[in-house]
């Protein structure tokens, strides 16, 4: 499900477990996770962007091998808001 409020989105997980950020360029894509408890987030990759089948295939694998329960996708924004 997609969502675009966070206290929506926070509502709707269980409490503990790994959330995936990216943030997602035209030549790159930034992946970072979040520990168990959600108190901190580390830099995980960056991923030079080839073609979506192969960066979703990145992905997919990251999620299965590190439990994933949530993704959250950076909204690009122009410096003027």
């Amino acid at each position: 499900m997609i969502y675009d409020n966070l206290e929506f989105f926070f509502n709707e997980l269980p409490a503990k477990g790994k959330l995936m950020s990216l943030d997602i360029g035209t030549k790159n894509i930034g992946v970072a996770m979040s520990d168990f408890d959600r108190m901190i987030a580390n830099p995980k990759m960056t991923i030079s962007r080839k073609s979506n089948k192969k960066d979703f295939a990145i992905i997919k694998n990251f999620i299965n091998d590190n439990q994933i329960i949530a993704i959250i996708v950076g909204l690009p924004l122009n410096m003027d808001g």
